[in-house]
């Protein structure tokens, strides 16, 4: 089974019957886990910054499609859902810098790329696709 069809597999549970956003969603999931491969894999320091900064364009595009199809679905006003995205990929920018300083590990960005995304989709998204589906958060 070819990894991303195992990582596919996965990220099902991840999905909330809204094509809109899973599609999307699966894809980002899939990128975060790419470029955590690659950071862990390059051996050129100047070569993770381009990485990241993909990944973030990635990400501010699927937050922004989210936003806008959360809104037009009567979620109402998304402000603290929207500073949640600024701050993750305000956190990305950080990190980056703070890995071309010497300060934070290969592991510790790959932590910020990997597991904050997945962490705000299982938890900080949650509230918002139940409240669409009509069940109650995890």
């Amino acid at each position: 089974m070819s990894f991303e069809t195992l990582m596919f597999s996965r990220i099902k549970d991840l999905t909330i019957g809204e094509r809109a956003l899973d599609a999307p969603r699966c894809q980002l999931i899939l990128m975060a886990t790419r470029t955590a491969r690659a950071i862990m894999s390059s051996t050129d320091k100047a070569r993770v910054r381009p990485l990241v900064h993909d990944f973030a364009a990635l990400s501010a595009r699927h937050f922004s499609r989210e936003e806008d199809t959360l809104n037009a679905q009567g979620h109402g006003e998304l402000t603290e859902h929207a500073r949640l995205h600024r701050r993750y990929l305000d956190t990305l920018t950080a990190g980056v810098a703070r890995f071309e300083a010497g300060q934070l590990s290969r592991e510790e960005l790959c932590v910020l790329v990997e597991d904050k995304l997945v962490h705000h989709i299982l938890v900080v998204d949650a509230p918002l696709h139940a409240s669409r589906s009509g069940t109650a958060p995890p």
